[in-house]
């Protein structure tokens, strides 16, 4: 199931960023949730937020829908800051 939302997450991003191959979604598995990790090239940041994050407001609620009969809720989050490295 992770593949099919990452999927999703995949898609609407590609519609608005100019660096596609640089999408990156990665999911981690929880009891309740699925925490879906968007990375995407810095210079597509302002376009994949939009103003006052609302077009991110937008992709997390269309996850939200997406998640009605799923036993996972997932959870989209932007990762601003990526160094390449593991977070702390």
């Amino acid at each position: 199931m992770p593949e099919h939302f990452e999927q999703i997450v995949d898609y609407m991003v590609r519609s608005v960023a100019d660096h596609p191959d640089d999408i990156r979604v990665s999911s981690v598995e929880g009891e309740a949730s699925l925490l879906l990790e968007l990375r995407v090239n810095p210079e597509d940041l302002d376009q994949v937020s939009g103003p006052d994050r609302t077009l991110f407001r937008a992709m997390q609620q269309v996850m939200a829908v997406s998640s009605r009969n799923a036993h996972q809720k997932p959870v989209l989050d932007l990762i601003e800051n990526d160094d390449g490295g593991e977070e702390e």
